[in-house]
């Protein structure tokens, strides 16, 4: 197995800039300032936050901002008149 800083520093090479930018950010600074034990759990609790809300819903974007009914990952269907309900 290789070390963790090793495993760290390939993780964070392969990220995007902009993940690099978050990670970072999420971290309080650089990543790369921590220790690798430290950098390592944190990248972990990140990982396991990230994947507690992930979902694999079909989530299509509406282009004109209507809504008139939403279709809940229960299969339950709410129409527009209970939606505005929810607002209120």
């Amino acid at each position: 197995m290789y070390p963790e800083w090793l495993q760290l520093q390939t993780f964070y090479d392969g990220l995007s800039n902009t993940s690099r930018i978050l990670l970072d950010s999420s971290a309080g600074g650089s990543l790369q300032l921590k220790t690798p034990a430290g950098a390592m759990d944190f990248v972990e609790l990140v990982a396991t936050n990230q994947y507690m809300f992930t979902s694999d819903s079909d989530t299509q974007v509406n282009p004109r901002g209507e809504c008139k009914a939403v279709t809940l990952r229960s299969g339950r269907t709410l129409e527009e008149d209970n939606i505005r309900e929810l607002h209120k």
